[in-house]
């Protein structure tokens, strides 16, 4: 498997893990998942694959096409179930080294899109790096909400790299 497809594959898997832990946390208090902002950012991220797959197909990734207020925000078991389909679909995606254009909005005071030329292997880096990223603020909304989760949730792999190698070779005290 390729190394991209691996990386985002271990972030999608982190997610899930995340989302399994809050529901056991909060005794299945399905309001924990959403009114914390947990379901927002899986949206947000499942958004994202989504519109990468289409763009697979079309050759035009369309970030700004989101579907807010779904059920993926509100319902930990809709999140697991599309994570779990990414996961899967993940794995065979074709990581050649294809051309793509991709939209995404770029200002917040007014509509204001660009449209650039990039690449398969590109964006599932960038995938990999944003759905880290969301998935870092989703484990500190449930450890601020009380909720106990592996704490390597969400840490950047040269971090975790880092973090191993103090392991290896404590400092001297």
């Amino acid at each position: 498997m390729s190394r991209l497809r691996e990386g985002l594959i271990d972030v999608l898997g982190q997610f899930r893990g995340l989302i399994l832990t809050v529901e056991q946390a909060s005794s299945m208090d399905l309001r924990l998942y959403g009114e914390i902002g947990i379901g927002r950012h899986v949206r947000h991220v499942v958004d994202h694959l989504r519109q990468f797959e289409r763009g697979l197909e079309t050759g035009v990734i369309d970030y700004n096409r989101r579907k807010r207020a779904c059920a993926l925000e509100f319902d930990p078991e809709t999140g697991l179930k599309e994570l779990e389909r990414l996961m899967l679909q993940m794995q065979t995606v074709p990581v050649a080294d294809e051309s793509v254009t991709v939209i995404s909005e770029v200002c917040s005071l007014r509509r204001l899109d660009v449209r650039l030329t990039s690449t398969v292997q590109r964006e599932l880096l960038f995938l990999q790096q944003h759905s880290l990223h969301h998935l870092a603020y989703a484990a500190l909304l449930a450890r601020h909400h009380g909720v106990a989760h592996d704490p390597g949730i969400g840490i950047a792999p040269a971090t975790a790299t880092w973090l191993r190698g103090q392991q290896e070779c404590p400092a001297e005290g």
